[in-house]
């Protein structure tokens, strides 16, 4: 039997193909989620209707800028009233609850939205650096006017070498700015950032560390 070899490229028959290369995978440190918008929850009293508190609210608030802040107002199918604020009056929700509450005394329960935050890690940062040092930066290099609170250093650990890994919860758009930088500079260390491990988040109170069965929280936002 005689064996012949076939060259190697294409049979005249064949048709050339085009290669699609493989979507690449989304890298760990874009966050793509939809940001929630902040609100300012208002349950009415007894009586009171949405006309009421809406109507009283406008007149009675003290701060002129709670106003201008507010972007829509809505009305839930419980009867409850929610005032969306803008993107840009997210973090100041406890600053115009105290307000709303007095305005509204005889109407109606204010309670605050929270934003909705993010867990991002720090890691490679010196071991002896601060949680002042920490708040500073955010303050400096991502707020625009905004006060960091010091509950957003939730924890830092030590890490392999003798280094610092650090767990910050951020309200989402903040937190947004910090990943798309990706380092950040504390003291003389640079920080790599990335979205932490998602851990246990509550769907009645939104907030991080349990489930709903077990929340102590009162206030409930699962139907907002």
């Amino acid at each position: 039997m005689e064996v012949v070899d076939t060259p190697g490229g294409a049979r005249e028959d064949e048709e050339w193909q085009e290669v699609v290369p493989r979507k690449k995978t989304r890298e760990r440190n874009q966050l793509v989620r939809r940001e929630r918008p902040s609100a300012l929850i208002l349950e009415p009293n007894g009586s009171a209707t949405y006309a009421d508190i809406v109507t009283k609210v406008k007149k009675d608030v003290a701060h002129a800028q709670v106003g201008e802040a507010v972007k829509e107002v809505r009305k839930t199918k419980n009867g409850i009233v929610l005032l969306i604020l803008k993107k840009n009056a997210a973090d100041k929700v406890a600053e115009y609850n105290p307000a709303i509450s007095v305005a509204l005394v005889d109407e109606a329960a204010v309670t605050s939205g929270r934003a909705q935050q993010v867990l991002l890690e720090v890691t490679k940062l010196d071991s002896t650096v601060s949680k002042g040092e920490i708040l500073e930066v955010l303050q400096t290099s991502l707020c625009e006017g905004n006060e960091i609170q010091p509950e957003v250093v939730v924890s830092i650990r030590m890490a392999f070498g003798d280094t610092s890994k650090v767990l910050l919860k951020l309200p989402l758009r903040i937190g947004k700015v910090l990943l798309e930088k990706q380092t950040i500079r504390v003291g003389w260390s640079n920080g790599w950032v990335r979205e932490a491990l998602k851990p246990l988040k509550c769907f009645k109170c939104w907030d991080y560390g349990h489930i709903g069965s077990k929340c102590t929280s009162e206030v409930d936002r699962s139907k907002l």
